[in-house]
């Protein structure tokens, strides 16, 4: 049982118990603290339970108003407070108590849309798979073509998929605005076979969003969103100063999606892979694995991601969970704390 479901119990009997003259009742200091032990999710479970007693009974009348208040203060402070602060803080897994071969029942019904995939076009498609897979990080994408032409725009088909040596994967769907059907930054990597990956932080996520405008091919979209161009290393492209993390790629294999479904030989998307030759990291937001390998402080990174839509997500909330061949050598009681773990990967 969760504890948010076991703690609204003991909510409800400890009201009915104030109705008898039996509570003894908590600072809300304490309650509050109690409350801020538990996940978001518990804790917001927790407030809509309270909430619907307060149908039943006296929502004024003391325990059930200070629980309801500590648990309106909790979300108010992971949502508002932490979420609008300069810095993320760790929170509580979902449900820190759980263990092994413990049922997790989902929230919804055990009813299903069953689609077949196979036999839906294109229109359907699209929005289907970009709401169903979420969040996905955003590459914007750097690319020039032979006589130095730039172009700049995100991609939310994009991962890293290796890292010996690091690999990153790219789909670049067909254009209907150029008549070879090819979006400008594919274009350019088959020119050149050469490509920067720039990770997009909130601080300037408007401007890469500009990015992805219908501009004519050969107009400067770094220019045109306020964008600063740096120097690569290894490769032509330039980078994107305002990105804290650059990847200079070379283009080492590319892959053709034809929806032979529907007996059609055209290419919808061709899949780009990318050999990382060179990595930046800006020093502001490096940071050190336990084991003193660089990495990337992803609380001081600010990463977004794509959802569907025109809609974008923060990585505001973050927490630890121990793979289970991993033992914590640190804090791992469940309060948030930062965990080290014990492995050669780290």
């Amino acid at each position: 049982m969760y504890t948010s479901v076991s703690l609204s119990e003991q909510a409800e009997r400890g009201s009915q118990a104030h109705h008898r003259g039996h509570f003894s009742f908590h600072s809300s200091s304490s309650l509050f603290h109690l409350i801020s032990s538990l996940s978001t999710y518990e804790a917001h479970f927790l407030t809509l339970q309270l909430w619907n007693m307060s149908e039943k009974s006296n929502i004024a009348q003391l325990p059930l108003a200070a629980l309801f208040g500590a648990g309106v203060a909790v979300l108010i402070d992971r949502f508002v407070i932490q979420r609008t602060s300069p810095s993320k803080r760790k929170s509580t897994p979902p449900h820190p108590h759980w263990k092994p071969s413990q049922a997790q029942p989902p929230p919804f019904k055990p009813k299903w849309h069953d689609i077949d995939s196979e036999s839906l076009p294109s229109s359907v498609l699209y929005p289907l798979m970009i709401t169903a897979v979420v969040p996905r990080p955003i590459a914007l994408l750097s690319t020039t073509n032979s006589s130095g032409v730039g172009n700049l725009a995100p991609y939310s088909y994009f991962n890293v998929v290796a890292h010996d040596p690091p690999h990153v994967v790219i789909g670049c769907c067909t254009s209907n605005l150029r008549p070879h059907g090819k979006k400008d930054s594919l274009y350019n990597i088959l020119d050149t076979g050469e490509f920067v990956v720039n990770i997009i932080s909130e601080w300037f996520a408007e401007a890469a969003n500009h990015c992805c405008g219908n501009f004519e091919y050969g107009e400067n979209e770094m220019q045109l969103s306020g964008l600063t161009p740096l120097s690569s290393t290894k490769v032509q492209p330039p980078r994107v100063a305002e990105s804290a993390v650059h990847l200079e790629c070379r283009l080492v294999h590319t892959y053709e999606v034809k929806n032979s479904n529907r007996n059609d030989t055209t290419t919808t998307t061709t899949i780009v892979i990318g050999k990382v030759v060179m990595i930046h990291i800006a020093e502001d937001i490096s940071a050190r694995s336990p084991s003193g390998k660089i990495i990337v402080d992803s609380e001081k990174l600010l990463p977004i991601s794509r959802l569907g839509g025109n809609t974008y997500g923060r990585t505001r909330e973050m927490f630890d969970l121990p793979r289970p061949d991993r033992t914590a050598t640190a804090t791992g009681d469940g309060t948030g704390n930062t965990m080290i773990y014990t492995s050669s990967a780290t």
